[in-house]
């Protein structure tokens, strides 16, 4: 914490009047509190940071695994498709040799 009442003395050593210097030392702590972030202020910041980044790894994680998830369920889908499609050919093959037998 700031000790105003050493500045005050210094403010009045260097010729300020009493007035003059409480005045200046009270505006320049008003100022302070309104403006400086305390350790309390950053300890708070540092805390909340912490949840909000935790909580960003837990839901970049359950994102992780639910690609996991969506990519096994592409690669089963495309083998179903390369499936359905070789029997397509296959049944359009034996169609053409059919017609170009009779």
């Amino acid at each position: 914490m700031i000790n105003a009442l050493m500045y005050v003395e210094k403010l009045e050593e260097t010729g300020f009047t009493s007035v003059q210097a409480k005045t200046s030392v009270s505006t320049w702590l008003e100022l302070m509190n309104d403006n400086l972030a305390t350790k309390n202020d950053l300890i708070e910041i540092k805390i909340s940071t912490k949840d909000e980044m935790r909580e960003l790894s837990n839901q970049i994680n359950s994102l992780s695994k639910e690609f996991v998830i969506q990519d096994k369920n592409l690669k089963i889908m495309e083998k179903q498709l390369v499936i359905k499609l070789g029997s397509i050919m296959l049944g359009g093959i034996a169609i053409l040799e059919f017609i170009i037998k009779h």
